[in-house]
């Protein structure tokens, strides 16, 4: 290695630390911030940009980058349109991929003159659509997001290609349902573990600014968010256990088998109910198996999006 070089790499290898030591004092001090800061750094890997984009009654944040086919992801209840943005990587290079985020969650403002059942976050699906002139999309979605993907199928069958639906709610099994209020928000890390624990299979690491963060945040939006599940209770599109039968799309149900949010128990209602589709069980995966492993879920959506390469009851 010559002089130049090693100089070259040096200066590389101190300004990553120094970046790293500068995103360590945010965590420490800023843990808003320095989640920003990632964030940036997602959606330049991801090949994504932010837009604003106005849908029926509100404006919506939302990701797009790539071309082709377009592809819109969902992400679920309490969640952001940084549900995907990961696995927006695998994907970018084949499809136009479309990230929103609903109102009422994320950055979106606590409108309490809008509503936020199914339907009317169908509707504002419907209204994106037209307005980015899309008239057929694939379309995925996790938990609450797979919820509405599949009330849009029902509603819009035309405007539908494939459909993916991940750890889906909106049908009930032996009477237990979901969407129930939350009887009171985090308070202590030992709740904040609880908490992953029933979304994720094995529970990430959390540095300490970011769960006080968390658990603040689940304070701050307590009220609100269950304000949304009363109205996702009382809405159209609640249950769909009667109309399942009526989505027409071919359709890829995937589940982590250690869901304890949506359990995988309910995965052969859908499978049996949705004539033309597919179950895919995912060993060591919980409720939102994108963000545990996104690669992993950018190749199954590109397979399925692509061709027709997904084999039942197996994972890659």
């Amino acid at each position: 290695m010559n002089v130049r070089t090693y100089r070259r790499l040096s200066t590389s290898i101190g300004i990553l630390l120094t970046l790293l030591l500068a995103l360590l004092i945010l965590y420490r001090f800023a843990p808003a911030a320095a989640l920003q800061g990632l964030q940036r750094i997602y959606e330049t890997r991801s090949g994504v940009e932010r837009q604003r984009v106005a849908a029926g009654d509100v404006e919506m944040d939302l990701y797009r980058g790539g071309a082709g086919r377009p592809l819109v992801l969902l992400h679920g209840f309490g969640d952001s349109r940084l549900s995907f943005l990961q696995s927006a990587a695998y994907l970018q290079p084949h499809f136009d991929v479309i990230l929103p985020e609903w109102p009422g969650f994320g950055d979106s403002a606590q409108d309490n003159r809008l509503r936020y059942d199914i339907g009317a976050q169908c509707q504002r699906l419907l209204a994106l659509l037209d307005r980015l002139g899309l008239q057929r999309v694939h379309l995925a979605g996790n938990s609450m997001g797979g919820h509405i993907a599949a009330a849009f199928a029902l509603q819009q069958p035309e405007r539908v290609d494939r459909l993916v639906l991940i750890s889906p709610a909106g049908v009930s099994v032996a009477g237990v349902i979901a969407y129930q209020d939350e009887l009171r928000p985090l308070t202590n890390d030992a709740e904040l573990d609880a908490s992953l624990d029933q979304s994720f299979a094995e529970r990430p690491w959390v540095p300490e600014p970011l769960r006080r963060k968390m658990i603040a945040d689940s304070q701050r939006l307590f009220q609100w968010q269950n304000s949304i599940r009363r109205q996702i209770r009382a809405g159209p599109y609640y249950s769909l256990n009667g109309l399942l039968p009526q989505i027409k799309a071919r359709t890829l149900i995937i589940w982590g088998a250690q869901d304890h949010t949506v359990v995988a128990a309910r995965a052969p209602i859908w499978r049996a109910g949705i004539t033309n589709s597919t179950l895919l069980i995912l060993p060591h995966r919980g409720h939102a198996p994108q963000y545990e492993d996104p690669a992993q879920i950018g190749r199954i959506l590109l397979a399925f999006f692509s061709e027709d390469s997904v084999r039942p009851n197996a994972a890659p």
